[in-house]
C-alpha cells in the first residue's frame, strides 16, 4: 500500500514539474507586450498586434510583428532615412508615415516593434511629431524591460 501510494505521488509530482515548464516555455506573442498609457488595441494576435493613440496632436501607432529568426524581421523594416542608435529613423512615402523602427528578441522569437505617426507629408511633421514617437518606442521599451539589437 505504501508503494502505490509513492507511485501516485512520484507520478503526480511529475505531471505537475511538466505543466510548469509548458507553461514557463510557451512562447510569448505580439500581443503579450505591455504598451504605454493612451494606446489603444485596434488588433492582436501572436503573430501581429496594432496599437492606437489619437490623444495626441498626431495619430501614433504601434505595429509589432513576431518572426523566427532576425533576418526575417530585418527585411520588413522600412528603408531607414537616419539612425538613433539601434532605433531607424523611417519615413514612407506612400502613406506619409514616420516613425522609428527596431528588432527585440524575447523568448526566442524576434519582434519588428515600428512606432509612427501616420499620414503626413515630410514637410508637415514638426519636431515634437519625432520627439513623442521617439519617447514612445523608449517607453515600451523600458515597460518592457527589452532593449533593440544591432540592426546596422
Amino acid at each position: 500500500m505504501i508503494n502505490l501510494r509513492k507511485t501516485v505521488l512520484f507520478i503526480l509530482s511529475i505531471f505537475l514539474i511538466l505543466c510548469t515548464v509548458s507553461v514557463t516555455f510557451a512562447a510569448s506573442g505580439a500581443d503579450d507586450f505591455v504598451v504605454p498609457i493612451g494606446f489603444e488595441e485596434t488588433n492582436a494576435d501572436e503573430d501581429l498586434a496594432n496599437y492606437n493613440h489619437e490623444g495626441l496632436a498626431h495619430n501614433v501607432h504601434i505595429m509589432i510583428q513576431q518572426f523566427d529568426n532576425f533576418d526575417e524581421a530585418k527585411a520588413e523594416m522600412y528603408d531607414s532615412i537616419d539612425y538613433n542608435g539601434n532605433l531607424s529613423i523611417f519615413y514612407d512615402e506612400d502613406y506619409g508615415d514616420l516613425g522609428y523602427e527596431e528588432i527585440i528578441q524575447d523568448s526566442g522569437k524576434y519582434y519588428l516593434v515600428s512606432i509612427y505617426s501616420m499620414g503626413h507629408h515630410a514637410g508637415s511633421y514638426a519636431d515634437h511629431t519625432l520627439d513623442d514617437v521617439e519617447d514612445g518606442i523608449k517607453d515600451f521599451n523600458e515597460l518592457n524591460h527589452v532593449e533593440p539589437l544591432a540592426i546596422a
